[in-house]
């Protein structure tokens, strides 16, 4: 992950102050980077993991202190990586690009905003008094060239509900 307060937030909810966890018999490690050097030195010493999984990446700066356009990034790492990558954001998966995300569905993310918005207005709930709600409703999508690059098959019913690019 990058070094914004997003993968900030992601490690303090999800890892909550370990640097490793297991998930459903995954062993499961994360990696900070904050500079485009740091991020292709980490991509091309992931041989011995199964895949990569970026959810940020957007703030990786070059050596001019600007930040690496995230489609070059998106299509540095999965020509460069000997694992499969996905993200979780779907512009990110293309030809050339990741093999998978698993994002937000926008309709049911916007249903979940309009009755947080609801009860700050009509309630009179004030935002920070308000319970963390996490989406747990997202689309797959996956890029069929990827796919078939690394020889993984999707099980059903993933599969009849993916977008495939």
């Amino acid at each position: 992950m990058d070094s914004s307060q997003s993968s900030t937030s992601i490690i303090n909810v999800t890892f909550k102050d370990r640097t490793e966890i297991s998930v459903s018999g995954m062993h499961v490690e994360y990696k900070i980077v904050s500079d485009w050097n740091e991020w292709q030195n980490t991509i091309k010493q992931q041989a011995e993991f199964d895949l990569i999984v970026s959810p940020t990446f957007h703030s990786i700066k070059v050596k001019s202190g600007g930040y690496i356009d995230v489609e070059d990034l998106i299509r540095w790492t999965s020509k460069n990586s000997d694992v499969p990558f996905f993200t979780n954001q779907d512009y990110t998966v293309f030809p050339e690009g990741a093999v998978g995300a698993y994002t937000l569905d926008a309709k049911a993310h916007g249903a979940q905003v309009a009755k947080m918005v609801a009860s700050i207005l009509e309630d009179k709930i004030v935002p920070r008094n308000m319970m963390y709600i996490m989406d747990r409703q997202g689309l797959f999508v996956f890029n069929e060239a990827q796919l078939k690059r690394f020889g993984i098959s999707i099980p059903e019913p993933i599969n009849s509900k993916a977008t495939w690019r």
